[in-house]
């Protein structure tokens, strides 16, 4: 390629845009990366009559020709290609049209996503081929880089995109400082390395918990002070745009066009919560208990209900029927129906519901692990209790406080907010990756739990033997065919 291929600041700025716009298709960013992560924890059950590609994520059968799994890695690849081609061509530029600074800022943004795409597929992979070159994508036959050795790659990246500009000096949907702060933090906890997680997390101040949990993903507060990095949608636009991840977890209903709740939410998380406590109310809809289905007042179709406050603070209620809908709960925080009189009919692709990849909620939660781990828990228990107070149940003491919950121990503080993770960040695609840092003891056991859980009087989520597939080798996912035939070099891994 010329050195000037990009000849002007607009012409950059369009292959910078390419980048973005490949990063948040469905297969990466605003679907695969968070549905499929979820799928694969403690948080989701599945639709039995959902297709066997779907269902082999929570039941732990992932094969090395699973359409989603090959897809993403297919995906993440060829947006490498794309970005390393891209900082190349631009660290070698020599046009005086383009301003060194603003060259500077484009190189590191592709870099934080390079880095991204990298966290990703070591999280789901662990040792995979790493390509930092244009011509190592053309490289037909590479082996896997040990994920020892992808890290520092990643950290370097993601290091140099510290320089850029913070949230209220960065264009809405760009990346920002605080962005790639996140990203860094959750490096150096999936490393064990809490103090330089805690340096970090201690730098990012611009940003704050919305006050009404509600506010984080309404239409009509976007970009709020709880988000770090967000994927914007709107409605009626060409061509379409819409939130990608409610399609496989809002319920099959004429309310929404397009749901087909391929992945409830598990018994498992709804112990953690507190019936009707505002967060619960805006997260998950009811579900359904065996008994109901020989109650006149619900019947045999009766598979749950969301209710919800609308715009006059009226109650609302949603009841499903659909004879396909599984029964169980339904996650329904990201998409805000308060501001409507009557329940509006939401097309899931065309849908003005954004994507919120990183939070603030999430930063504070890493703020209170870190605190913890470090024995500082008065700190940390105030940093989880902020999270508890914002979703109105009842906050956490040390101190036998009366009318709290009570927590006797570093480990009991430590497990309260590894659970708070859990409901907090429910559908978010963060779960898989925090019980994997948490150990494979630990992962394991937490899996195998939320599918041996069924509560009395509630239907069993998961089919016998479901919890038997959870086995440490599967916590990696195996090594797609395309890449196993294409490349003489690589390995499966272990399981497969």
């Amino acid at each position: 390629m010329a050195e000037t291929f990009y000849n002007t600041e607009n012409e950059a700025y369009a292959g910078l845009l390419g980048i973005y716009g490949r990063v948040r298709t469905g297969t990466l960013a605003s679907q695969n990366f968070i549905n499929r992560n979820d799928a694969y924890s403690d948080l989701c059950t599945y639709k039995p009559s959902a297709t066997t590609d779907a269902v082999a994520f929570p039941r732990f059968r992932l094969n090395p020709d699973t359409p989603p799994l090959v897809d993403s890695w297919n995906a993440a690849y060829a947006a490498l290609f794309s970005i390393n081609s891209y900082i190349q061509v631009m660290s070698n530029n020599t046009s005086e049209k383009i301003r060194p600074e603003l060259k500077e800022q484009y190189i590191n943004e592709a870099k934080f996503f390079r880095a991204y795409l990298y966290y990703h597929l070591v999280m789901r992979w662990g040792d995979v081929p790493l390509r930092l070159e244009p011509s190592d994508m053309t490289k037909t036959d590479i082996a896997k880089t040990p994920v020892a050795n992808i890290w520092p790659v990643i950290i370097k990246d993601l290091t140099d995109a510290l320089s850029l500009p913070d949230k209220k000096n960065t264009q809405k949907e760009r990346i920002s400082k605080g962005a790639v702060q996140t990203l860094l933090a959750k490096v150096h906890l999936m490393k064990g390395d809490y103090p330089s997680a805690k340096n970090i997390l201690d730098q990012i101040n611009d940003y704050s918990l919305m006050p009404n949990i509600r506010d984080v993903w309404t239409p009509f507060k976007k970009f709020n002070n709880e988000s770090i990095w967000e994927i914007n949608n709107e409605e009626n636009t060409l061509p379409r745009q819409g939130h990608n991840a409610l399609n496989l977890i809002l319920p099959v209903d004429p309310m929404f066009q397009g749901g087909n709740g391929t992945y409830p939410i598990n018994h498992y998380v709804m112990q953690m919560t507190e019936p009707n406590s505002p967060r619960t109310r805006v997260f998950f809809s009811t579900p359904p208990k065996i008994s109901q289905a020989n109650d006149p007042k619900y019947g045999n179709s009766y598979k749950g209900e969301f209710n919800y406050t609308n715009i006059e603070g009226k109650n609302v209620r949603i009841v499903f029927k659909n004879a396909t809908l599984a029964p169980f709960a339904h996650l329904m925080k990201f998409v805000d129906l308060s501001q409507y009189l009557t329940p509006t009919r939401i097309r899931l692709n065309d849908n003005s519901f954004n994507i919120i990849i990183f939070r603030y909620a999430d930063v504070v939660l890493m703020k209170a692990e870190c605190e913890c781990e470090a024995n500082n828990l008065t700190l940390a228990l105030d940093y989880l209790n902020q999270i508890r107070t914002r979703a109105g149940e009842t906050k956490y003491t040390l101190t036998n406080e009366t009318g709290l919950k009570i927590l006797n121990s570093q480990s009991d503080l430590r497990e309260a907010i590894r659970n708070e993770r859990a409901v907090e960040l429910a559908g978010e695609g963060h779960r898989f990756y925090d019980l994997k840092r948490w150990g494979t003891e630990y992962a394991i056991a937490k899996i195998k739990q939320s599918r041996l859980t069924v509560p009395d009087d509630m239907y069993n989520p998961y089919l016998e033997g479901d919890a038997d597939n959870v086995i440490p080798e599967r916590l990696n996912w195996p090594i797609p065919i395309d890449e196993m035939q294409g490349n003489k070099l690589m390995t499966q891994n272990t399981g497969y």
